[in-house]
Formats: C-alpha cells, sequence, structure tokens
C-alpha cells in the first residue's frame, strides 16, 4: 500500500532531486508557477515549494529517499514519514493550466478599508469597505444594510473602487 510524503531537498535543487527519484522508480509532484519578470518580461517556471518535494512510495518504503541525490530528509512523525493526503495534491493539480502550471490567485487591487462600489449582483450599487479576500477569491465587503453594517461576499469582477 503506497502513499504521498513530503522530502526536503537540499536548496534549490528540487529538480535534480525529482529527476533522481525518478529514476529510482517512484513517481513525483513538483509544482510550479510561471512567473512573468516586470522586467524583462520573459515567463520562467518556479518552484511552488521552495525545497519541497512530493514523493509516491508504492510499497511503502521510504527510507531509500534519505540516500537519494538532492534528498535533504523526509518529513517525520516520531519514527514514520507524514503522509500527505491525495486530496491536497488532487486540489493543487487541478489547479493547473495547459501547460502544468500551478494558477495562483490573483492579489486584490484593493487594500483593507478602501471605499468599493459593489456593480452587479443583489447589492449592486451600494458602496462599502474592502475588508479582504477569502482563500477562494471571494471579496469582503462591509456594507450598511437592513440598518446596521453586515459583512457580504462579492465576487471581484462585481467591484469597483469608489
Amino acid at each position: 500500500m503506497g502513499y504521498w510524503l513530503v522530502a526536503r531537498t537540499q536548496p534549490r535543487r528540487e529538480n535534480w532531486a525529482a529527476e533522481n527519484v525518478m529514476r529510482q522508480g517512484c513517481e513525483f509532484y513538483l509544482p510550479k508557477f510561471e512567473l512573468i519578470s516586470a522586467r524583462t518580461r520573459e515567463a520562467k517556471a518556479v518552484v511552488l515549494f521552495p525545497s519541497y518535494l512530493f514523493v509516491f512510495t508504492a510499497n511503502g518504503q521510504w527510507r531509500f529517499l534519505l540516500g537519494t541525490f538532492g534528498i535533504a530528509s523526509v518529513l517525520m512523525r516520531g519514527e514514520s514519514p507524514v503522509p500527505c493526503p491525495e486530496r491536497y495534491l488532487a486540489q493543487m493539480r487541478g489547479c493547473e493550466d495547459a501547460d502544468g502550471f500551478v494558477v495562483l490567485p490573483k492579489r486584490s487591487r484593493f487594500a483593507v478599508n478602501d471605499k468599493v462600489m459593489v456593480t452587479r449582483g443583489p447589492f449592486a450599487s451600494k458602496s462599502g469597505l474592502w475588508q479582504g479576500q477569502t482563500p477562494a477569491q471571494r471579496q469582503q465587503v462591509l456594507i450598511e444594510a437592513m440598518g446596521g453594517r453586515i459583512m457580504v461576499l462579492i465576487d471581484v469582477d462585481s467591484l469597483e473602487a469608489a
């Protein structure tokens, strides 16, 4: 019975470690995202979790990783490695684009307590104060409604600066 585990790699040696893990017949996952340089406008692949690599051990054997070039250690809980739930990796893979890069959430264009106007939906034409962004990229806005202030979640495309 196999499971995914997390290996810590030598600094900036994730690709080399992944290649050596693959040579030993194990599946690995090294999530990357595309970074476009503001200066040169060139895109390059950047490791999402520097110095970490996800490794699948089909038969539960993992100690060989400690002798694999590029691997520094394995995340442990006591005497055994910490298994990484497959649903986390599936969720991450679900955020990949056609080129295999993880698409990161966009940063919000608003700062906390900026005045915003809702442009669509049930709160259209209401103004409020932007309070933050959820992990699902929904915008938290504090608006005056129903005799008090309430927090509502709004799609980012339904907001503009007031």
